[in-house]
């Protein structure tokens, strides 16, 4: 029996794999991406359920923790893409709706986990995936259904610095003091902005609205005429910066 169980959690790996290089490395199309991330850990449901239901498979926890793994998974990337793709700065409403939904799934599959082996770590873990997808959705939907055009705010670069960790380096802005709410005087930016600005220069913010109210903001350099920006919501996270 051990051979085909293994044999299973490599092949389930594979699309976890897969799933993570499409939505960290190269998520396009876009809105497929984030379509497949959000879908994913509801549309498992009905086959999980199945399985937890057919008590006489002797594979059946070796498939069971294998779709968990890979709605988790789903879940936690949607999470991390939709941060970074739309940089929140109203929190409190997010976390409460991510909450919410996240728990209303983690209800779904909790009577199946439960009968599984070590079953409160994967409860544990399931909760955790199922809240970063509830948070993630809910960001991803107001950001992307965001039609409002965004108030721009020109700021000078007043430092930049890398922050090395282990394994990777995050790259920050020190930038003047700004009158949007929420943000501070120290921005995370991305390599490709970083290297493109120095000290003194001059970076556009764009504070949007956002379609539930939660207001988000994109950093980038300024154009010529900000004032003759169009904003394409759908496709805005893929525009230079």
């Amino acid at each position: 029996m051990a051979g085909p169980i293994r044999r299973r959690f490599t092949l389930t790996d594979l699309p976890m794999v897969g799933l993570a290089v499409w939505a960290l490395a190269f998520p396009r199309p876009y809105l497929v991406c984030l379509a497949a991330l959000a879908l994913l850990p509801v549309a498992v449901l009905p086959l999980f359920n199945r399985l937890g239901a057919d008590t006489g498979a002797q594979a059946r926890p070796a498939w069971m923790a294998s779709l968990a793994g890979l709605a988790g998974v789903a879940g936690v990337l949607l999470a991390l893409r939709a941060g970074m793709d739309f940089r929140l700065l109203d929190w409190k409403l997010s976390l409460a709706l991510g909450a919410l939904l996240g728990a209303a799934l983690a209800a779904a599959v909790a009577p199946q986990l439960l009968t599984l082996p070590a079953r409160l770590v994967m409860l544990a873990l399931a909760l955790a995936a199922a809240l970063a997808w509830g948070w993630g959705l809910g960001v991803a939907a107001n950001g992307l259904f965001d039609r409002a055009p965004p108030v721009i705010h020109a700021a000078k670069v007043l430092g930049r610095r890398v922050s090395r960790g282990s394994r990777s380096k995050s790259y920050f802005l020190d930038i003047a003091p700004t009158n949007i709410a929420g943000l501070g005087d120290s921005v995370s930016v991305g390599f490709s902005l970083y290297r493109r600005v120095g000290v003194g220069d001059e970076v556009c913010i764009d504070e949007h609205a956002g379609a539930l109210h939660w207001r988000w903001f994109k950093i980038r350099t300024c154009r010529p005429d900000p004032a003759a920006l169009t904003f394409a919501p759908l496709h805005a996270p893929f525009r230079a910066s």
